[in-house]
């Protein structure tokens, strides 16, 4: 697993015993880096491209990055998953999912391996869990661990939505 943020080390979020701990876990984290474009070859995904990241706010103090296109570093990857705030949007739900779902204390509902009361949503991490690294890691692990378990017993079948 790889993880970039667009903040320095010292300004990430996570504490330094979270970053180390990832570390720990075998995850490459690369911080100060921003996405530049996902790379498809031959309509497969293969990594993401990311530049350092110069500044991510402006002089107003408004989210507004700057880059230098000229530092590109691949990531290899058959998936990317982009996570941006501190709390959950959940606008991409719909507000009728987002209903029929089912919360305990602000937080998503799931089963011990991630999965929602909605039989085909996963979730782990923040929305789950709160913001912390280790937790979502762990999670991500469970929720894919739960969906491979169903694949190979055949109840899932790949294409499923």
């Amino acid at each position: 697993m790889t993880i970039t943020a667009l903040e320095s080390e010292d300004q990430m979020l996570a504490d330094a015993d979270e970053i180390r701990e990832a570390r720990e876990e075998g995850i490459a984290i690369f911080p100060g880096r921003g996405p530049r474009c996902c790379v498809v070859e031959k309509n497969k995904l293969t990594g993401l491209e990311t530049v350092r990241c110069l500044s991510i706010f402006d002089a107003r103090g408004r989210f507004h990055p700057r880059y230098d296109e000229d530092e590109v570093r691949f990531h290899g990857a058959d998936m990317v998953i982009e996570a941006i705030g501190q709390a959950p949007d959940l606008g991409f739900l719909g507000k009728g999912l987002t209903e029929r779902l089912e919360w305990q204390g602000g937080r998503l509902k799931v089963d011990a391996q991630g999965r929602s009361s909605e039989p085909w949503l996963w979730a782990a991490g923040d929305l789950v869990e709160g913001p912390d690294v280790i937790h979502a890691v762990a999670g991500g692990h469970r929720v894919a661990e739960g969906i491979q378990c169903l694949l190979a017993a055949g109840v899932l079948q790949t294409g499923d939505s």
